[in-house]
């Protein structure tokens, strides 16, 4: 059951209450304003939706006067598509949303259940905070639910737990990682993965097997540069098995080369050898064809097998790749 962005908001970065430090919550991250609160008299302004949110990060981010900022967060509110009224749970069809889609390095926090009032407006009172539910319900560090099972069965219970009125809601929560300007070149790859991960929800949707697989290709390559090794394998792996599945030969090639490489980067040479043998395997199944991908994927092995001193084969490689960045008129190894 995948959530639907709704929006942002400035809360002040607020520390646990006495009285909630025996559940092990350290800060309130709650969607609620009753302790973690936002700025003052932020509705005045009249930029937010429907929702009491804002539909950008900069938007969001103008509420709050310069003087305050460092003392800020920027949240992102994602709703799933379910709420309880009564205790009794309602689906949800897809909400009017006009917020922007996720740019900029967000973490995820957890799940907060959240009340509203049945005509709309902001979101009103998170029971886990405002009602101090924490002390008896298992929650993490930010005084939310772990995961949306969790925040699911607490929904469900909340009519017979002396909490506020519903109906209620259940909402991810994400805060923006704060980054210094040195970071900004990383930062534009935590973007683009943002933006990688929105259109392989759509291409997951749509049934569409090759496009899948390539999107895939190139979010890995960008986790690579972040780096994120798992997640860059996982997108390869991934990848891989689509296109084994179609006649693709020049792709499939390809992919388990730049597979190979992700091994390499995280060091683990034994993974990534296989992969370059097969790689290399497929290139040479198809002739004499696509010299620069099959040079490119030539070099990549030679290089793994120099690294483990295995120099003979290894010269046999580097003889042959060189070879083709010739015939191609390319210095050797800056394809």
């Amino acid at each position: 059951m995948p959530p639907w962005l709704i929006g942002y908001f400035p809360k002040r970065r607020t520390a646990a209450p006495e009285w909630l430090s025996g559940a092990g919550v350290t800060g309130i991250a709650s969607v609620s304003t009753c302790i973690a609160p936002g700025p003052e008299a932020w509705w005045s302004h009249w930029r937010h939706n429907d929702w009491g949110l804002y539909d950008g990060i900069e938007d969001a981010r103008r509420v709050v006067s310069e003087a305050e900022r460092e003392a800020f967060d920027i949240y992102a509110y994602e709703l799933y598509p379910v709420r309880f009224d009564d205790g009794r749970r309602e689906d949800l069809d897809p909400p009017p949303s006009t917020a922007h889609a996720l740019a900029g390095s967000f973490e995820s926090l957890g799940v907060d259940v959240v009340s509203r009032m049945r005509d709309g407006g902001p979101f009103e009172c998170s029971p886990l905070s405002c009602n101090g539910l924490a002390r008896e319900t298992a929650v993490n560090r930010n005084c939310l639910a772990h995961d949306v099972a969790s925040a699911l069965v607490l929904a469900a219970s909340l009519d017979a737990r002396s909490a506020e009125p519903g109906p209620y809601y259940i909402i991810g929560v994400s805060r923006l990682v704060q980054r210094d300007p040195a970071s900004e070149p990383r930062a534009g790859l935590f973007e683009a993965e943002r933006a990688g991960f929105d259109a392989l929800r759509g291409l997951r949707a749509s049934g569409s097997r090759e496009p899948l697989a390539w999107a895939l290709r190139e979010l890995g390559e960008l986790q690579r540069g972040i780096p994120d090794h798992a997640r860059a394998r996982a997108s390869y792996e991934e990848a891989v098995a689509l296109l084994r599945g179609m006649e693709v030969p020049l792709k499939l090639a390809h992919t388990i080369r730049h597979l190979g490489d992700v091994h390499a980067d995280a060091g683990e040479p034994g993974a990534a050898e296989p992969c370059y043998e097969e790689a290399l395997a497929l290139y040479r199944r198809l002739g004499e064809s696509h010299p620069l991908d099959r040079a490119n994927a030539i070099r990549s092995y030679a290089m793994l097998l120099t690294g483990k001193g295995e120099d003979a084969p290894a010269a046999r490689l580097w003889e042959e790749a060189h070879g083709l960045y010739r015939g191609l008129d390319i210095a050797p190894g800056v394809a």
